[in-house]
């Protein structure tokens, strides 16, 4: 299992890299927005290149490309808050996605996509 530190946990600016079917993953958990990801991030990338950046924080679903590298924030699976969606992310085929946990969350997913830009 890898994961990251988040806010709660003291931490702000942590990274964690992990390579899975052979694609470069950077896990954060604050990212500000993928076209300004803050200073930490940025430099990481350009010290070492990732194909999918991995984000939390906003709550809020995001599934964006920016210069080549996907930033994916799959929202939150734990309880429901700001009318936000419940969802997951799922990591098949080299292709990022959301799965909503309820009913409900299928139509918010759609409602708050990318609201980070």
């Amino acid at each position: 299992m890898t994961y990251v530190p988040g806010n709660i946990d003291g931490v702000e600016d942590a990274l964690r890299r992990v390579h899975i079917g052979g694609i470069r993953v950077l896990l954060t958990h604050i990212l500000p927005r993928p076209r300004m990801p803050g200073k930490h991030i940025a430099r990481s990338l350009r010290e070492e290149a990732a194909d999918l950046v991995v984000f939390g924080h906003s709550h809020l679903p995001h599934d964006e490309l920016v210069d080549g590298v996907r930033f994916f924030n799959p929202a939150s699976a734990g309880p429901r808050r700001f009318g936000y969606p419940v969802s997951v992310g799922l990591l098949e085929h080299g292709t990022a996605r959301h799965v909503p946990l309820d009913e409900r969350s299928a139509g918010a997913l759609a409602k708050r996509m990318n609201q980070l830009q």
